[in-house]
Parts: C-alpha cells; structure tokens; sequence
C-alpha cells in the first residue's frame, strides 16, 4: 500500500513507481496530497495528454490548476526545475521495453536529484501496468495500491449507502453486493454504484446492475464468472468426490491452524465426453467457492505488456474475491508453441507467470484445468498440480448412476434389474457426454410427438426402455470410430500416471473378472511371478 513512501522518502529514494488503477486515480491524489501536506511540500501531476504540469491545489487531490510548461521530456524537465515538491507522473513507465530511452531518463533522473536534492524533492511514475527492468530495480521502489479486500469493500459499500436513504439496508442483500463488488478497484466501485442507484430503487437490484456491468467488463479480458451447474451431482466419480471433500475441510479455519492449506491446482485429465467441465462447476458449488472461467488465447493481446496486465489482472482479481476456483478448459492448448518466440515469446513469459502463481500463491484459490493430451503440458507445468485425476470411461456402475441423474430430469421410469441390464449393455463403450445427450433427444422426440398430437399431460413421461434403445442405434459412439478411438487408446496408455474418478464397480451391474484361457486375469496381474501376463485392455476400447 501507499502508506509505505513516506518510509521509503525519509530512508533517501526520490524515485518510486506506483502501479495504480486508472479508476483510483482521485484516491492516489488524495493520498499524496495528505503525504503533501504532512511534509509541507507542494503536489504536482502530469500525464502525456496535458502541456503543463499541474498543481495540486487541495488536500482532497482535486483542483488542478496549470503550473509549469513543459520543454521536452518531462522527467528530465522536472529534475532540471529543481523545485521542492512530489512529482506523480503519469504514463511513462509502461512502456519502457518499447522506448528503451525513458529507461536512461530514469537513471538520470536517480542520479541528479540524489545530487541536487536537499531531501525535499521527489518524483513518482504512476501508471496501471508496468514491469521493471532489472537494471532499474536497484534505483526504485515499487509500490501498488491492490485490489481492496472484503471487508475493504464491505467498509467502502456501507459508507456509499448511508448516504442514499430510500435503499434499504438489509444486511443479507448488502452481502450480496459486497460480492458483487469484489474483485473491482476502489475508485471502480464508486463509479459504478453512483451510475446504478439512479437506475436501482432497491439493493437487489443494484445488486444485479453491479453484476451485469461486472461479468462485461471481465468478459473483455477473457474472463468468465460461470453459473451454477444445471445438475446437482455428477455419476460415478466417488474418488474425485473425496478429493473435492478433502478441499472443501482443508479451506476451513481449523486447518489453518494445523498449517494446513488446499491444493493449489488440480489437474482434470481423460477421455473427451467424460464430464470434466462439469466437475469443475460441481466442486465450486461443493466447496463453496466462487468459479472464474478463463479463456486463455483471450489472455493474449498486441503486445507483451498488454497480455502480462491482463493475466495479472486475472491474478489479482481472483484473489480477491475470496474463495474461487480458477478454471481453465482444455488447457494444454494454451502451451502450443508456449517455449518459442512465436509472437514475441508472450506465450512462454505468460507461462512462467503463471508456473510462479501456481507456486507462491497463498490466497484461497484453486486452480482446476482440464486436459485431453497430458504430453502436451510442460513438465514443470503437471508438476505444479497437487491433484491429478484420470476420467476413463464409465464402468455399469458408474452408468447406472449417470443414466438416473439424466432420466429423473425428463421421464418418470422404473426398469426391473434385467431391463437395466440390457441398457447398460447397449450403452457400454458410451461416453457421460453422449448418454446426457441420447437421453435429451428421446425427451424431445416424446415432447414432439405430443405437441403435435394435441399437446402434453401436466406430468412427465414414462420412460421406455425401447426408446432409449432405438436412439442408441442412431449413433456411433466416439469410441468406435477409428481416428477418435486410437486417440483415446493413446490417452489410455498413460491412465496410470493419475488416480482413477471412480472406484471398482462394486454394484450389482458389476461385469465379473475376465479370463483368459482359463487363467483369472485378475489372480495373474497381482502375482509375484507372473507366468503369463496378457497385455492390459481398457474395458471400453476391449467392448468396441
């Protein structure tokens, strides 16, 4: 925070650089013209888009008024003044790769006022994102003013309202736009709340103004708030719920006071069609926590800079939200390329960032990503993910329980043991994906044909074992398709480098062991001294 310069000024440096949000502009000249006042020093700022520095006139930071013109650059222009005050110059230290002079201007400009200065001299480059050069590290301090907390937001929101009124404060709906608001810069939140009560008679409704000017703005960035899942609970993954589980008691206070803390990343990996996204909207909503979706090419803007203030962006942004589980799907095509210089080399510095994110980070938030191709990853990368799970495809057990979370949503059913016997067979080789899919097109087909024979019955339903069959037979599963199925063959391969979503089938639709010439496949694989040992088949490709 800002509290620290007027150590760093008393402790000799007369350059700093603040990274500042442009919306907290009126805050960063608040705060210096208080520093202003407490040293007796006059206050000064300049941008590129004025032609004389200004003064600033009042101790809120309002009131500029014109001061000196300017004569060419402007930080060597200010040294050469040699007058007492702070200098908060704006906007040119963003750049410094493209414009390697301003670069020696800095240095100058360090070197002259530690010799000319009588300690009541001091210039700080303002701007919203910059990274500094190493040779400049040892010559400035740097200084941000964060994203504020939530209870920053609760203490700023509370203050805004006291002064409106006619909305009413309930304490529940004031939560709501707390977390409406978070993750949003403090100057930020004042302009939006003052566009959306004139248009907002109540909280709530502010609420949703706040959300939706939110999720657009975040949108623009490649950043997504996703909703909650349109299922409750996801089939046959009773490993991986121990593990959410495990997250879940691990963000609880009481772990922290064993030094305990969650992952920071877990790795989802398998077979297309197996319900990875969807697990990641399940174990937000399972642990409580806010779910940030992030396209990752949207990351990558015209130029480095642009691209590493937006990933830092995203960075500190769900950090500050409290707890959130930052998602990224299909996340190995974010490495195509990623250690050239294709594109300036942004993909592998944008990596490298995000390696180090992964490894420092200490906010309450969980990075989930899903994969199809593990080598794919750098291997630094899978490193960093303290949960690996592998999603295969679904045992009968595991079918049956897919099948019921996707029925009960359309039909009334109930099949007899041998009836489901017979499902589960025809739909074996069958991926989540595709079962949700078959079932939704029986349901539409049954809804079409009553509309269309005079209209629907208040309930739902009946499901027909036969239907379901029929729409079976319209369609090849993805794993008997040549090109797909050796995809998924070289998938499988390396299933033993994670640990299963699912546990044995210990149902009553379980298959029972497989034997070949009349050898237990089973007995042989945990022998110590195998006889014979038959090449290991995936039950689903063995099926097909």
């Amino acid at each position: 925070m800002l509290n620290g310069w007027k150590q760093l000024v008393q402790n000799g440096d007369v350059v700093t650089a603040v990274q500042c949000a442009v919306c907290d502009r009126s805050y960063l000249l608040r705060q210096f013209a208080q520093f202003a006042a407490e040293l007796t020093l006059p206050l000064f700022f300049w941008n590129p888009a004025y032609s004389e520095i200004q003064q600033v006139q009042r101790s809120d930071g309002k009131g500029l008024s014109p001061a000196h013109a300017v004569n060419g650059a402007v930080l060597p222009f200010v040294v050469h003044l040699n007058q007492p005050g702070i200098f908060l110059i704006e906007g040119i230290i963003g750049d410094l790769e493209d414009n390697p002079t301003r670069s020696f201007e800095i240095r100058n400009a360090y070197y002259d006022l530690q010799q000319q200065s009588q300690g009541n001299q001091f210039v700080v480059l303002v701007d919203d994102y910059f990274d500094i050069p190493l040779s400049l590290h040892p010559l400035m301090s740097v200084l941000e003013i964060p994203l504020p907390t939530r209870s920053e937001v609760a203490q700023q929101i509370k203050a805004s309202l006291a002064a409106i009124p006619r909305i009413e404060h309930d304490p529940n709906q004031q939560r709501s736009l707390v977390q409406a608001c978070a993750g949003l810069p403090r100057g930020e939140i004042d302009l939006v709340l003052n566009r959306g009560v004139a248009v907002s008679p109540t909280i709530e409704s502010l609420t949703d103004y706040v959300m939706q000017y939110k999720t657009k703005k975040l949108q623009g960035r490649g950043i997504t708030l996703l909703p909650e899942p349109d299922v409750q609970y996801a089939g046959g993954l009773d490993l991986l719920y121990e593990t959410l589980e495990k997250i879940r008691l691990l963000l609880q206070p009481e772990a922290e006071q064993r030094n305990l803390r969650p992952p920071r990343a877990v790795l989802l990996w398998g077979i297309p069609g197996t319900g990875k996204s969807l697990v990641a909207k399940l174990a937000a909503k399972h642990i409580g926590a806010t779910l940030v979706a992030c396209d990752w090419n949207k990351l990558i803007g015209s130029t480095i800079r642009e691209s590493m203030s937006n990933l830092d962006y995203l960075l500190n942004f769900v950090g500050r939200i409290g707890t959130a589980i930052l998602f990224f799907d299909e996340f190995e095509k974010a490495f195509l390329g990623w250690n050239s210089n294709a594109e300036g080399g942004v993909s592998g510095k944008l990596a490298g960032r995000l390696l180090s994110w992964m490894q420092d980070h200490t906010e309450p938030v969980i990075m989930f990503a899903t994969i199809n191709r593990l080598e794919m990853l750098p291997p630094e990368m899978v490193r960093r993910f303290d949960y690996t799970h592998f999603f295969g495809m679904p045992h009968d057990g595991a079918m049956y329980q897919i099948f019921n979370l996707h029925l009960q949503k359309y039909f009334r059913y109930s099949f007899t043991e041998t009836e489901w016997r017979t499902l589960l067979r025809e739909y074996r080789g069958c991926s989540p994906d595709e079962i949700g899919k078959a079932v939704k097109r029986v349901a539409d087909k049954i809804y079409f044909d009553q509309m269309n024979s005079g209209g629907i019955d208040s309930e739902l339903p009946i499901a027909q074992l036969r239907d379901l069959i029929v729409e079976r037979q319209q369609f090849v599963p993805a794993t008997a398709q040549r090109d797909i199925s050796n995809q998924i063959a070289a998938i499988l391969n390396k299933a033993d480098y994670a640990k299963p979503v699912s546990s044995a089938d210990n149902s009553i639709f379980a298959r029972p062991p497989q034997q070949l010439m009349g050898i237990d496949e089973s007995a042989v694989r945990t022998a110590t001294t195998p006889i014979f040992v038959p090449v290991p088949r995936h039950p689903a490709v063995e099926d097909v």
